[in-house]
C-alpha cells in the first residue's frame, strides 16, 4: 500500500515496501515529462532498471521495474518538478 508524504516544505513523494514481486507501481503527481520523476531504492537514486508512463486520463503515471525490487526494500517516487492538484 503506498503512502503519500507532503508536510510544509518538504516535496511530496509516493513510498512502497516491496515485497518481492510487485513490478508496477502508480503515482498521482501531475508531471509534464517522464524526466520530471526520480525514482529511489532506499536512498539510491535509479537511473536504470525501470520504465516511466504518463497517465493521459488522470494525473499521474506507472513506475514498472525490469525485476521487482528485493522485498523489504523501500522505493520512492518523487516529482521533481510537481504541479498541485486542484482536484
Amino acid at each position: 500500500m503506498p503512502t503519500q508524504v507532503e508536510t510544509g516544505n518538504i516535496k511530496p513523494r509516493i513510498q512502497f515496501t516491496a515485497d518481492g514481486e510487485q513490478k508496477e507501481f502508480q503515482f498521482f503527481f501531475t508531471i509534464y515529462e517522464p524526466e520530471n520523476v526520480k525514482v529511489y531504492i532506499e536512498d539510491v537514486l535509479q537511473i536504470s532498471g525501470y520504465s516511466l508512463s504518463l497517465n493521459e486520463e488522470v494525473p499521474g503515471g506507472i513506475v514498472v521495474f525490469a525485476e521487482p525490487p528485493a522485498a523489504g526494500k523501500l522505493k520512492y517516487i518523487v516529482p521533481t518538478r510537481a504541479v498541485p492538484h486542484s482536484g
